[in-house]
This record gives C-alpha cells, sequence and structure tokens, in this order.
C-alpha cells in the first residue's frame, strides 16, 4: 500500500513519500538551492522523485529539472486541490484556472508528471450544491485528460486525505490515476489503518 509518512526536517520542510514505484520528497521552489547541492547525495540514497510545490520560475525550475535527470531522479509538480468544490462555489473560473495552471507547468521539458494533493471533498459541499459529486469528477477527468493530450507519459497522481467527513470515490478517480496515496499523518481523525483496505 502507498502512503504519505511524515518526516519533517527542521532546515526544509520536506514529507518523505512512498509512491509505490520509488521514493521521493516533497519540496517548496524555495528549497532548490539547497537540494541542488544535494541531488547526488539524496539519488545514492535511493531517492527517486521530488514533488515540486509552489512553482513561479519556470527557467529556474527547468533547470533545476535537468540536473535532477543527470542523476536519476524525476521531477513531479504538485498541486494542491483541497476542497475543489468550496474553491469552485467561490469562484466560478476555479476549474479552469486549476486546469491552465497544469498546462502551464507541462510546458516544462523532462517533467516527469503531476501529484494532486487532498484530492477530495467535504460531504457536506457536496450535499449543499447540486450536481456536486458530478462536478468533481468532471474536473478530475477534464484535468488528467488535458495532461495525457500534452504528454501519454506523464505519471499522474493523487492523494487523499482520510478525515471522515471528506468523499474519496476511488473506484471513479482510479481510471485515471497511475496511483492514488492514502496520507497517513499524526493529526488526522481516524485511529487506526483499516481504512487504507477499505479506500484501496
Amino acid at each position: 500500500v502507498s502512503a504519505f509518512l511524515l518526516n519533517r526536517s527542521s532546515d526544509l520542510d520536506l514529507i518523505y513519500i512512498l509512491v509505490g514505484y520509488g521514493y521521493g520528497y516533497y519540496l517548496k521552489e524555495n528549497d532548490i538551492d539547497q537540494i541542488t547541492k544535494e541531488l547526488s547525495s539524496l539519488s545514492s540514497k535511493g531517492i527517486t522523485d521530488l514533488f515540486l510545490d509552489s512553482v513561479s520560475n519556470l527557467e529556474k525550475v527547468g533547470k533545476f529539472i535537468n540536473l535532477a535527470k543527470r542523476v536519476n531522479i524525476r521531477v513531479h509538480i504538485w498541486i494542491s486541490v483541497e476542497n475543489q468544490l468550496k474553491n469552485q462555489n467561490k469562484n466560478q473560473n476555479y476549474d479552469k484556472q486549476m486546469i491552465s495552471r497544469a498546462k502551464y507547468y507541462a510546458s516544462l521539458k523532462d517533467i516527469a508528471g503531476f501529484h494532486f494533493a487532498d484530492l477530495n471533498h467535504e460531504k457536506e459541499e457536496v450535499k449543499q450544491k447540486k450536481g456536486g459529486i458530478n462536478l468533481f469528477n468532471q474536473f478530475v477527468k477534464q484535468v488528467v485528460l488535458e495532461l495525457r493530450t500534452i504528454n501519454k507519459n506523464f505519471f499522474i497522481s493523487a492523494s487523499i486525505n482520510p478525515k471522515k467527513t471528506t468523499g474519496k470515490h476511488i473506484t471513479f478517480l482510479s481510471q485515471y490515476f497511475d496511483i492514488i496515496i492514502p496520507k497517513i499523518y499524526k493529526e488526522n481523525d481516524i485511529k487506526d489503518i483499516e481504512w487504507i483496505t477499505k479506500v484501496t
């Protein structure tokens, strides 16, 4: 079973990830300078993937991806989509903006793929919004298919939150993602890991 395992560093806010086909770290764009110095070391220790959040400087990120590739480390773009339905209620263009953002990142040469973090919705949001679950599913389908059109080889993953208040719809999501990762962390409101076997 693939899962998120928190491993926070005092210097960098990193999340150690078991992604099913390798091991990786979560990092933000302002971590790039420090991580660049450690790429060879990370590779030698079995790190195969890096998940990069908060991207703005595509030129800098592009150079980083190239350096990582030289030591056989793949770089994925991390996109947070928590509470998609709630955000859509506040901003009718939210879905279009998220899709445009993903396509913008897809222009990066040698990007390995995309990770959509916290891809679930509050159950109450679905009850309050007519056609809520269909809107959520349509967003998932559209963004993934748009990326597949750009590069059919993108590795596209998603994480789900174990909170009891969130909907997960694994059967539907599994049609579009290469891997779905249930998050394991100390603060979750489920006291055991039985839920992992139920949703995977």
